[in-house]
C-alpha cells in the first residue's frame, strides 16, 4: 500500500479514537458560563393522596372528608441532601396552597430561584411541608407529610429561557409512607446574563 495512503488512513483511525475519549460537553456550543446568573425554575405538579391520609396511616377526617391540605416549600441549594428541614426551617412566607376537602390536589405550582453567583451549585431540593388544617369541631391539625424533591445540575445549560428544555416528570422523596402518598415535579434551568435580581 503506498505509504502516503497508509499515513492517511493512521490519521483517520487516531483521529476518530481519540474523539470518542472528549467528553460530549467539549464539542457544545454551550460553554456554561458559570459566572452569569442562573434561574432555577421548578414545577409543582400534583400530590397524590388518594386515601386521604396523614403520615400515619388514619384518615385525614374522621366522616371521611377529603384533607384540608396546607402547603409550604422553598428551594435549598445550600443542603440539598441534608436531613429535614435542611438550609432553614420553613417560614409563613413559603406556603403556597390552601385548599379543602381535597386530598389529591393538582399544585402546578412555580418555584424560582436565582443564583447570583452559581459556580459551587450542583444540586437543589424543593422541600415542602403539608398539614390537614382542621381546627374547630373537626379536631385538631395533622401533619400529612414532608417531600424532598431532589434535582441536579445539567451538563449542558441553555443560555436563554426560550430555548432551557424542562426535565422530564420526576417523583419527590416522601418522608413517610411511600408510595401511598406521592408527589410529582419537574424542573429546568437557564443563565440569566441580564438579572436584575443580580444588580
Amino acid at each position: 500500500m503506498d505509504s502516503v495512503l497508509k499515513f492517511a488512513l493512521l490519521t483517520i483511525i487516531f483521529d476518530s479514537a481519540r474523539a470518542q475519549l472528549i467528553p460530549f460537553s467539549v464539542f457544545s456550543t454551550n460553554n456554561n458560563n458559570q459566572s452569569s446568573p442562573l434561574q432555577i425554575e421548578v414545577l409543582l405538579l400534583r400530590f397524590d393522596n388518594p386515601n386521604g391520609i396523614v403520615y400515619s396511616g388514619k384518615k385525614c377526617d374522621f366522616f371521611a372528608w377529603g384533607c384540608d391540605i396546607s402547603a409550604f416549600g422553598y428551594i435549598d441549594v445550600t443542603r440539598p441532601y441534608d436531613e429535614w428541614p435542611g438550609e432553614r426551617d420553613m417560614r409563613g412566607s413559603d406556603h403556597f396552597w390552601y385548599k379543602s376537602e381535597e386530598s389529591s390536589p393538582r399544585f402546578n405550582r412555580m418555584f424560582t430561584l436565582t443564583l447570583c453567583d452559581p459556580k459551587a451549585f450542583s444540586a437543589g431540593n424543593l422541600r415542602v411541608h403539608m398539614m390537614d388544617i382542621d381546627g374547630g369541631l373537626r379536631g385538631a391539625d395533622d401533619f400529612i407529610n414532608n417531600f424532598n424533591c431532589i434535582f441536579s445540575k445539567p451538563g449542558v445549560i441553555s443560555s436563554n429561557e426560550q430555548s432551557a428544555p424542562w426535565s422530564r416528570e420526576m417523583t419527590c422523596d416522601a418522608m413517610y409512607l411511600q408510595p401511598m402518598m406521592s408527589m410529582y415535579f419537574k424542573y429546568r434551568m437557564f443563565y440569566q446574563p441580564n438579572s436584575w435580581a443580580c444588580k
